[in-house]
C-alpha cells in the first residue's frame, strides 16, 4: 500500500466512531509494535500527558478538533497540548480532523511547532465528512477488506448512518 502517510507510534484521537475507526484503520496499514493511543474531546486535552510517553514519539492528531469551548480560553488549551507535546522532545507528524480548516493551522502558528515539519490535512466539512475519509484518500489504494470497512464504518458513523461495524463503535 503506497502512501504519503508519515509513519508515527503514537496517536491522539477524538472520541468519536469516527476516530476510533480511522485510529484502528492507520494502525493496521502501519508496521509498529510500540503504539501509543489515547483519545480526548478538544476540551480535555490538558488530561493527555505527554510527559509519560515512552522514548521519543512520533505523534499524529485524528478527528481531533481545536477547543472552541466558549467557557474556556479557546484555543489557548490546545495550544498548550501542542506545545507540552513539543517540549517533552515528541514529533508532531500529521493532523487530519474535518472540524474546521484553518483551525490547526492558527493553533500551529501561535505554538512552539513549526507548521513546515508538519502534514496538516484539515478540511471543513463540506470538502470532506469525516476524518476516515481524509484517511482514506491519503492511504491510496487499500486492498485489506477489514481497513475499508473501518474507514467506511467511520466515514458513515460521522454522518450519523450506522453500518453494523459503526454501530459496534458508538457502543
Amino acid at each position: 500500500m503506497s502512501s504519503g502517510i508519515p509513519n508515527v507510534n503514537q496517536l491522539v484521537c477524538g472520541s468519536s466512531p469516527d476516530s476510533v475507526a480511522a485510529a484502528a484503520a492507520l494502525m493496521r496499514t502501519q508496521n509498529g509494535e510500540d503504539w501509543g493511543l489515547e483519545f480526548s474531546l478538544p476540551n480535555q486535552v490538558g488530561r493527555i500527558g505527554p510527559k509519560n510517553w515512552s522514548g521519543q514519539r512520533h505523534v499524529g492528531i485524528l478527528g481531533l478538533a481545536v477547543n472552541n469551548d466558549s467557557r474556556s480560553n479557546s484555543d489557548e488549551l490546545t495550544i498548550e497540548f501542542i506545545n507540552s507535546i513539543h517540549d517533552e522532545g515528541h514529533k508532531i507528524e500529521f493532523i487530519f480532523d474535518e472540524h474546521g480548516k484553518g483551525s490547526w493551522e492558527e493553533v500551529l502558528k501561535k505554538s512552539k511547532v513549526d507548521p513546515e515539519n508538519v502534514t496538516i490535512l484539515t478540511t471543513d466539512r463540506s470538502e470532506r465528512s469525516s476524518t476516515c475519509a481524509i484517511l482514506k484518500d491519503q492511504l491510496g489504494e487499500i486492498k485489506d477488506q477489514t481497513t475499508l470497512d473501518l474507514l467506511e464504518a467511520g466515514n458513515q458513523a460521522d454522518q450519523l448512518k450506522y453500518t453494523e461495524l459503526g454501530d459496534i463503535l458508538i457502543r
